[in-house]
């Protein structure tokens, strides 16, 4: 299947229906309904939440020996239960970068973000804007697991904090994309829900945040999918302009 192909039926799969897919379902183009999104100028915009204004000091002159010093991290208790350190991976100088939530036991495992089922998705989602993860920079919220796959507690949180920000300060991307609602809330200090959270532009450190679901939350209940594919539409247009 040739990648126009791949996109053309995953944009089926998950109910957008394009020029393309209705011309060749035997729609006609007249028809075409237009994605529920706005004009980026449309977009109301939140002001930006006072969760610091610089990572602490680490060692940043190289994304190698950011890596090194998180794989040794004893900063919370995830470390005595850990297998892996997930740290970030993709392009260090992309422009768009994707934070997930804290890793799951596949991801712990492997020692590698957004895998398994996923992962698919994920990649399925860049695919649909033309990229891959080559192209794109994704890590977590935390570079550990918790276990049993609950939420991470505050105090882990704010002990990461160092690696997520040592990370943004070395990507320096043009635009985030937040997946899922524990890491929305847990970047942007707020306990919104992600419904509220959706829909709005954000700013951290002076970056445009856009808020989406996780690709495993897609997994679960692909009716989001359609959405997802909206506010993937919108982080386009946000790239596009800058």
């Amino acid at each position: 299947m040739s990648e126009v192909d791949f996109v053309d039926t995953y944009l089926r799969e998950i109910g957008v229906r394009t020029p393309v897919s209705l011309v060749r379902s035997g729609h006609k183009a007249s028809k075409v309904e237009k994605p529920v999104t706005q004009v980026l100028t449309d977009v109301p915009v939140l002001d930006e939440p006072q969760v610091g204004s610089k990572a602490i000091d680490v060692n940043t002159a190289d994304l190698h020996s950011m890596t090194v010093e998180a794989m040794q991290c004893r900063r919370c208790v995830l470390a005595e239960s850990r297998q892996h350190v997930v740290f970030g991976q993709g392009n260090t100088t992309a422009d768009l970068l994707f934070i997930g939530e804290a890793p799951n036991s596949a991801e712990d495992e492997l020692g590698k973000g957004f895998a398994g089922q996923a992962g698919n998705i994920f990649d399925s989602m860049l695919v649909a804007i033309g990229l891959d993860r080559e192209q794109v920079y994704s890590l977590n919220i935390l570079q550990c697991a918790p276990p049993n796959h609950r939420d991470p507690k505050q105090e882990e949180l704010d002990a990461c904090r160092v690696w997520l920000d040592g990370q943004l300060d070395y990507v320096s991307p043009k635009v985030i994309c937040v997946l899922g609602r524990v890491a929305a809330q847990a970047l942007l200090g707020t306990d919104a829900v992600l419904h509220d959270l959706r829909g709005v532009w954000h700013s951290y450190r002076g970056v445009p945040v856009w808020v989406s679901y996780h690709p495993a939350y897609l997994f679960r209940s692909p009716k989001a999918k359609k959405k997802a594919w909206d506010d993937l539409l919108m982080i386009q247009k946000q790239l596009a302009l800058l």
